[in-house]
Order: structure tokens, then C-alpha cells, then sequence
């Protein structure tokens, strides 16, 4: 046999079927040592005619790894977690690789796409990474840490085409469930190398170092206020916003005028980051926010593996107590750079399609890019164009954020708030606008 893929699993159904699709075709045998998955794992597994699915009691990372290599029949070894993918790119490069008779390296490198929350990530420590996953059996091994084990080899490495997907976490508690399990066994890992660590270390550097890479996209929050969040920021922002506003739908401004302290929380683009994470919090903090939604983006990343959106029947799927549906355009595109007739049609398109799958929304539009028209003429026809086909009224990113009754309907503002902004700064963005603190 030429290839063994080999995987080690403990409750992976969430992604295990997508991993084996994937490698069946170019694997002679594919090795599951398994640490008693209570979930389907097992089952899943089943489906497949060339697993050879082994339960092995977990003694940590390194040495279940070991084991795994050992259970391997064929020359070489493809080794993957079960959330790792491989590209088609990658799938020719290890058939070419594993075919020739005399390869120029026994071990090979393969560059990763850290993909989370439907993104995939290039900054914080997460882009340019790469691992040993293809080599030859004999010419390497794992060492026998309990966790954080590394690949041991005297070979020279090459490095493979193509890229590994790597499907990170399915979403926030499902990292901090891994951080907490990773933490305890980096702990025992220190007290058996007689290392000792105070209790911030232990408990909060994985946190930490989490919140330092990962900045997620997740549209424009505002109240009237644009958002590039950590998790961390988001959750202490939405706190204190809980604690000062009250949060409404455009469509409810004219009925909730009685309502004091009244603050609109919009995100942009209907990321798929905003069911998996997003949506929690609302409904943690009982919040109200608004989501633009560009359709033509939804429909072209329907069919794609790592989607950026969510698809129409999770946007209609949202909780309307907590959700309001809002216009982004159809296309995506700036319409100081289309003509009024384009833009119109564009607009039309957004609306129709909404229509067509029977999504609730009202007729509030967030420009993209945060554009339209600016000579007076062309802006005046643009705006009641606007009027025409309903528009209740647009937004923009501004200077300022804008009061309710709005002076401009179809140039209302709202304040940018950056990943790296303080609460104290958040806060004084929200009195006083944009300020150079």
C-alpha cells in the first residue's frame, strides 16, 4: 500500500464525514484511533469501507499519535486531525509525491487556511503556518507530550502545493471548551516536568492569547456605530450598552418615541460569524440590532465549503424579537460609481430577492462602502429615487451619530468603533463621536 491517512478522534461527528470525504479517494487505508467518542464518531466512521476504526484508551496528544502511526500498513502517512481538510490542490501533490519511486524528501510541510467562524484567518499568529503531515513511516515520530506535542525528525523537509483547511472551532464556547481542556493538561504537563505555574498563568494566558489573535469581522455595530470586534470588547460594549440604552428597530422609531435612551445596534453584510456568535450575545443580553443584507453575496457563497454568509433560510431562521432584516444593496458596489438607473435597478434586486425567499425586512438601506452621489444634482436625484421604491432611510459612517427624528433621512451617521478601542474610549465614542483619543 502506498498511503495511510491516519486520524485521532474523540467526539468529531461535527466534522469527521467532511475530513473522510475528502481523503477517502486518495488513501489505501485510513487509520481512526479513537478515545471512546460518545457521540456518532463511530458511527459516521462506519460509512466509510477503508477506516479500520481502533478504540485505544487517550494517554495525550503525543503517544496517541504514536500509537496511530504504528496501527499504519502502507508506506507513507498522511497525518491529520479531523478538522483538518485537505484542498484538491494538496490531494495532486501528495498522489504525485507518494507515487514517485524515488521522492527528493521523506517528510513534507503543508501550509494551513485556519479557517473560524467562516473566515479565513491571515493575522494574530494564524497566517503563513505551516506542519509536518506527509512522510514516510520510520522516518518520524511525536513526541510524548500530554499536549502541545511536536513532530521529531532528523530528515530534511520539503514543503507540498496546495493547503490544508483547518476548520478551527465550530464557534466560541466550542474555543473556550478547547482552551479549558488544553489549559488542564498543560498544567499537568508542567507539574510532571516540574515547572510551576502561579494561577493567572495557567487560567488566563490562553485567553489572552486567544483575544490578541482574533479579531472577527463582524459587520458595523452601532448606535449608530461601525465594529471591528474582539470577544472580548463586544462582550464588555454590549454590557454597558445594556446598562445605558435601550435598543430598537428602525421600523419601531416612530412608535417608540416615549422610549428613553434609544440606540440602534447594525451589522453589515450577514456574516456567518453573526449566527454562530453574534446571535448568542443577543440573546445573553436580551439586545435588538439590525443586519444589512448584500443578496447577491448571499446567493454566490450558497455552494461554497468555507461560507463567508449566512444562506437565506438561516437569515429567515433569525429571532425576529432580536433580528431586524435591512437593505445593503444587491451587487455590493458604490453607487457614486453606478448610474442613478443602475442603482435603482440594483436596489429593486435586493428587495426582490428578499422577497422571493420570503424574508421579513424593512426598507432601510446601509450604502456600501458608505457611498453615494455627492454633486448636489446627481445627489438629489439619487435621494428621491430612494424616496420612490420606499426607502425609509440610509445610512452612512460619519462624525457624529445622528438623532432621532433624523434631519437627513438618507444621510443618517454612525460612529466607526475599532478592535483596539478601550470601553473608556468606546464610551466616550458614544457621547461625543469621533474623537482622536
Amino acid at each position: 500500500m502506498k498511503l495511510s491517512v491516519a486520524i485521532i478522534t474523540f467526539n468529531e461527528e461535527r466534522i469527521i464525514e467532511k475530513n473522510l470525504t475528502a481523503v477517502h479517494d486518495l488513501a489505501d487505508e485510513i487509520i481512526i484511533v479513537d478515545s471512546f467518542s460518545k457521540d456518532c464518531t463511530q458511527e459516521i466512521c462506519s460509512k466509510f469501507s477503508k477506516v479500520k476504526f481502533i478504540q485505544h484508551k487517550f494517554p495525550g496528544f503525543g503517544k496517541q499519535k504514536n500509537f496511530a502511526i504504528e496501527q499504519c500498513q502502507s508506506e507513507w502517512i498522511l497525518f491529520l486531525d479531523s478538522d483538518e481538510i485537505p484542498d484538491e490542490e494538496l490531494k495532486k501533490s501528495i498522489q504525485k509525491t507518494t507515487s514517485e519511486s524515488q521522492p527528493e524528501f521523506n517528510v513534507y510541510d503543508v501550509e494551513f487556511n485556519n479557517i473560524f467562524l467562516g473566515e479565513t484567518l491571515k493575522y494574530g499568529g494564524w497566517g503563513n503556518i505551516k506542519r509536518e503531515r506527509l512522510f514516510k513511516k520510520g522516518h518520524g515520530k511525536y513526541s510524548e507530550d500530554i499536549v502541545h506535542e511536536a513532530f521529531i525528525t532528523t530528515e530534511a523537509k520539503g514543503k507540498l502545493k496546495g493547503k490544508i483547511n483547518h476548520y478551527t472551532y465550530k464557534d466560541i464556547y466550542h474555543h473556550i471548551e478547547k482552551s479549558n481542556k488544553y489549559t488542564s493538561m498543560m498544567a499537568e504537563k508542567m507539574y510532571k516536568n516540574g515547572k510551576k505555574s502561579n494561577i493567572f498563568k495557567i487560567l488566563f494566558k490562553p485567553m489572552f492569547q486567544f483575544f490578541k489573535s482574533y479579531f472577527l469581522r463582524l459587520g458595523f455595530l452601532d448606535g449608530l456605530v461601525g465594529y471591528y470586534a474582539t470577544v472580548e470588547n463586544l462582550d464588555q460594549q454590549l454590557i454597558y450598552i445594556k446598562k445605558k440604552f435601550n435598543t430598537v428597530f428602525f421600523k419601531d422609531l416612530e412608535t417608540s418615541k416615549s422610549v428613553e435612551n434609544k440606540i440602534i445596534l447594525t451589522f453589515d453584510d450577514g456574516y456567518y460569524n453573526n449566527l454562530e456568535y453574534l446571535l448568542p450575545l443577543l440573546e445573553k443580553h436580551q439586545l435588538k440590532a439590525t443586519i444589512f443584507i448584500p443578496t447577491e453575496l448571499i446567493q454566490n457563497n450558497l455552494n461554497e465549503n468555507n461560507r463567508i454568509y449566512m444562506n437565506f433560510d438561516e437569515i429567515k431562521s433569525l429571532n425576529p424579537d432580536l433580528v431586524e432584516i435591512a437593505l445593503h444593496s444587491h451587487s455590493h458596489k458604490n453607487f457614486s460609481q453606478m448610474t442613478l438607473s443602475e442603482a435603482e435597478t440594483d436596489l429593486l434586486k435586493n428587495i426582490e430577492v428578499l422577497e422571493q425567499n420570503k424574508i421579513t425586512f424593512t426598507k432601510v438601506l446601509a450604502y456600501p462602502y458608505g457611498k453615494f452621489p455627492k454633486d448636489k444634482e446627481s445627489k438629489k436625484k439619487f435621494f428621491e429615487m430612494l424616496d420612490r421604491i420606499g426607502i425609509i432611510s440610509a445610512v452612512r459612517i460619519g462624525n457624529k451619530i445622528a438623532d432621532y427624528p433624523f434631519k437627513k433621512r438618507f444621510e443618517v451617521t454612525r460612529i466607526d468603533i475599532k478592535y483596539g478601542d478601550s470601553l473608556k474610549k468606546f464610551k466616550l465614542k458614544l457621547k461625543f463621536g469621533k474623537t482622536k483619543l
